[in-house]
């Protein structure tokens, strides 16, 4: 993905989320957090 296509994309999810009241965060790739927020989130979900 170019640069220009990351940034819109970013935006865009972030607008998307905050129409529905949900907050988004968007971290570089070189984190590698992303596969722990989504694990966190799905024991999260699990538990109620």
């Amino acid at each position: 993905m170019r640069a220009a296509e990351s940034s819109r994309a970013a935006a865009a999810a972030m607008a998307i989320a905050s129409s529905l009241g949900l907050t988004a965060r968007v971290a570089p790739a070189a984190e590698q957090v992303a596969q722990f927020e989504v694990d966190l989130a799905q024991r999260l979900a699990r538990a109620g």
